[in-house]
């Protein structure tokens, strides 16, 4: 086992299933769904809010590609001493992703976004 070492870090921000991690992890599953939904004049009625569901869209139940295959590399590790950073900085993390310092036996991060921009007519305007 080896220590983790950080001066410092700047994180300005961490959103929607993020995470900072400093040691080891041992299973890391972050899972994040978002509807983003954008309508010129942001004026949303039930009709809308109704047609912009998650259960609408297959896109957030079709299952995900298959992993690659299970293959078990020669590995051979020589770990010296514990692991030191000086400085990091990092301006956002979002939706699943993780600043990691240390090891992680088995990470499975998940995203999906659909993104959905409801434009005036040029002759609504």
């Amino acid at each position: 086992m080896r220590n983790s070492i950080v001066k410092t870090i700047n994180t300005n921000s961490l959103h929607f299933s993020s995470s900072l991690r400093i040691g080891d992890t041992k299973y890391l599953t972050p899972l994040s769904i978002a509807l983003a939904i954008q309508q010129e004049g942001a004026y949303f009625t039930r009709e809308v809010q109704r047609r912009h569901t998650f259960m609408n869209y297959d896109f957030f139940t079709d299952p995900l590609p298959e992993h690659l295959a299970d293959y078990q590399p020669n590995i051979t590790r020589n770990n010296k001493g514990d692991i030191k950073v000086g400085h990091i900085n990092v301006i956002g993390a979002t939706a699943s992703s993780t600043i990691h310092i240390g090891s992680i036996k088995h990470g499975d991060a998940v995203s999906r976004v659909k993104h959905i921009r409801h434009l005036l007519d040029t002759d609504e305007e």
